[in-house]
């Protein structure tokens, strides 16, 4: 699979205005360069030699990711006491605009946690990261599987970035509320879109204030209306050459879907799940299992054990259509790591960047908060030791073994999920019939194209 040329990030603010470019926090002297034999360890016991240094590390995600990150960092900064790393976390809203601002600006962090399909527009618009393959006594990237790299990381023949772990999509259910409507639901099955509108149905008869699918306008978009297309066409949604991989009758058959979603109440009402600021994790009908399951990715799912427990979620096949001509189930890296080019203390973040892939006792601590290991070593101690959790190992097993077309850049491409995801909320709305809002959607489409040609 090669997705060089995933999609284009729009750069909101400052940075669709200004020029990229990548910079460390503060004014800090870099640390004296190590021997490549040089391990961690020693590395601390020379630190009252060395200057001091500061480090900024962005991520996004939620408490139990946060925790085990900042344990993680303490124990670095026990080994190294010349570094102080500086937390920068929070949600994912409005992260992606935020560290955009802060590239243009020249105020990023100096260890960035970023999306697999915001880079290829970051290496299209300059030599913004730093090489890592330049640095091998540094950062030893042999662990990691080299076509998963070129895939997603490598860009004008540079590895740019490191994924955090491996993803897909998936679907989840509350086992006991799955239970209590009848449900009885196997990984082996294979489920249509109907056969959830059927599901749908049967909770809805029992109780009319529960609903299968707790959802929002962008995941709509991703999964059904993308979902429904590829998995129609067999094709890219949209093509390598930035024109439409479909036409308005599939189209129109995507948000006639969606419109059957809301008005049979498969979904939760719109005007009810937009109250909330996320699509799981403020939302109460989640946690009391009134909303029965959710699409998502491996990586929610630690998000979602704090939730509902980790013995109560059971993972389901995603749709698919009878007769498909493809799954549009996607494997990709739950998120990557990379170090902008001006980072004054490129050593310094490099040997973090090692540590927080390759050392076993940070893996111990990391375990499974940004999906299954990357690195090999670090993968099988954790599945040896017990500490992945099992629901995130089967949804990477199932994934692997049904899934679909890599999706390509202009596919991905933010400003194309936009339309899609603008279309979405007037169907669920009841602002246009399926026709009227997929002839205004490939306007659009074709507008936004012409633009990223």
């Amino acid at each position: 699979m090669n997705l060089k040329n995933m999609g284009a990030l729009f750069l909101a603010g400052a940075l669709a205005a200004g020029s990229l470019t990548g910079c460390s926090g503060g004014n800090q002297t870099a640390a004296p360069k190590e021997s490549g034999n040089e391990t961690t360890a020693q590395a601390g016991k020379t630190a009252g030699k060395q200057e001091k240094v500061t480090l900024r590390f962005a991520w996004w995600g939620d408490e139990g990711r946060h925790q085990a990150t900042l344990k993680a960092i303490e124990l670095y900064m026990d080994r190294n006491p010349n570094v102080t790393i500086e937390a920068e976390y929070g949600g994912f809203d409005g992260y992606q605009q935020k560290i955009s601002t802060q590239l243009a600006g020249q105020t990023a962090p100096d260890i960035i946690q970023l999306n697999a399909n915001w880079m290829p527009d970051y290496a299209n618009k300059g030599d913004f990261f730093i090489h890592l393959q330049d640095y091998p006594d540094l950062m030893d990237v042999s662990g990691f599987d080299e076509e998963f790299l070129n895939s997603f990381c490598v860009f004008n023949d540079q590895l740019i970035a490191l994924p955090t772990g491996m993803n897909a999509r998936t679907a989840y259910m509350n086992k006991a509320s799955a239970e209590k409507f009848g449900l009885d639901i196997s990984l082996d099955d294979k489920l249509t879109w109907e056969d959830y509108i059927e599901m749908g149905k049967k909770v809805q008869e029992q109780d009319p204030n529960s609903y299968l699918l707790v959802t929002d306008p962008r995941l709509t978009a991703i999964y059904v209306v993308k979902g429904y297309i590829q998995q129609t066409t067999g094709e890219q949604v949209i093509n390598d050459d930035y024109t439409i991989g479909f036409d308005k009758e599939v189209l129109t058959d995507a948000f006639d879907l969606v419109q059957r979603m809301y008005d049979e109440k498969v979904f939760e009402p719109i005007q009810d799940s937009a109250a909330f600021n996320d699509v799981f994790y403020t939302n109460p009908k989640v946690a009391s299992g009134e909303l029965l399951a959710s699409f998502g990715w491996t990586s929610n799912i630690s998000e979602l054990n704090g939730l509902i427990g980790a013995d109560n979620i059971q993972v389901i096949p995603i749709p698919v259509l009878d007769n498909a001509k493809d799954t549009a189930l996607l494997i990709r890296p739950a998120q990557v790591m990379s170090i902008p080019a001006s980072c004054e203390n490129k050593e310094e973040a490099l040997k973090f960047l090692n540590f927080f892939f390759n050392d076993e006792e940070a893996g111990k601590i990391l375990g499974d908060v940004r999906s299954i290991p990357s690195v090999d070593k670090i993968r099988t101690m954790c599945e040896e030791e017990g500490i992945l959790d099992s629901n995130s190992v089967i949804t990477i097993d199932y994934g692997i073994s049904h899934s679909g077309k890599a999706e390509n850049g202009p596919s991905s491409n933010t400003e194309v999920e936009a339309v899609f995801t603008n279309a979405v909320e007037k169907i669920a709305y009841h602002k246009g019939t399926p026709g009227e809002v997929a002839d205004e959607t490939m306007k659009l489409l074709e507008d936004v194209l012409n633009t990223l040609k």
